[in-house]
């Protein structure tokens, strides 16, 4: 129980900080705690895809990027975006062709893999089916996503 509060407590407190590089090597960090932070990002990820499902949050999609000048996404297809204010009006347009469009739009993870870089970073790789319904058709097609997460 105490091991479990300290976790609790420790965890928030390594994961909020300062923004210079951490200079730790990850095989030192305690299983526990690299669990923890794989555990985080995880949760991080798939709350970022169920915000681009009904009702939709425009806010929970954007809250994982910051502004910055160096700001670039890059999306399969060929999409991009240069800068924040950019991905702020794609984000919204996007969300509402979807609210508009389908009848229903769901994500169904199939593979999840996380690798903790630090106690400030990870990258999470996901494979899922998405799966849209419109009032003509049903679609369900394969996507993948590489989320590369920094806490500042």
């Amino acid at each position: 129980m105490k091991a479990n509060f300290f976790l609790c407590f420790f965890i928030p407190l390594v994961l909020i900080g300062c923004d210079s590089p951490v200079k730790q090597d990850i095989a030192e960090l305690p299983v526990a705690l690299q669990d923890s932070i794989t555990i985080k990002l995880e949760s991080i990820a798939l709350n970022f895809l169920k915000s681009w499902e009904p009702p939709y949050d425009p806010d929970a999609a954007l809250s994982l990027f910051t502004q910055r000048e160096d700001f670039h996404l890059v999306i399969s297809a060929g999409y991009t975006c240069d800068n924040y204010m950019e991905w702020i009006d794609a984000v919204h347009s996007s969300m509402h062709h979807e609210k508009e469009f389908y009848n229903s739009y769901k994500h169904e993870v199939k593979y999840i893999e996380t690798v903790v870089l630090s106690p400030k970073s990870g990258v999470v790789m996901l494979r899922f089916a998405i799966r849209h319904i419109t009032v003509e058709l049903s679609r369900r097609r394969m996507a993948r996503a590489l989320l590369l997460l920094q806490r500042a």
